[in-house]
């Protein structure tokens, strides 16, 4: 980003891309196969007989479904545009 050109024209490219692929990964990070994974792994792991000792995993899984449910109600488009803005706001810097 230090050795970007700081003109209107390169800034505005940088922000299409950055916005067509934050839209991208929003949509590929959001899947519901993602959510039928992390269910199924917390299944596996309460049917484990020691399943106290996976009070970590169990911890952790519970962290990433709530981010994933929190992730999920964005739309794609909004995600998009975050980006887009972000990058037009680093070019008024």
């Amino acid at each position: 980003m230090v050795f970007m050109p700081k003109n209107p024209e390169t800034s505005s490219e940088r922000g299409a891309q950055l916005s067509a692929l934050a839209g991208l990964i929003h949509e590929k990070s959001t899947e519901n196969d993602i959510l039928q994974l992390i269910q199924k792994s917390e299944e596996d792991l309460a049917a484990l007989s020691d399943s106290s000792s996976y009070a970590d995993e169990s911890r952790l899984l519970e962290i990433e479904k709530k981010a994933f449910l929190e992730d999920k109600r964005v739309p794609a488009a909004l995600a998009a545009k975050r980006a887009a803005l972000s990058a037009a706001a680093l070019q008024i810097l």
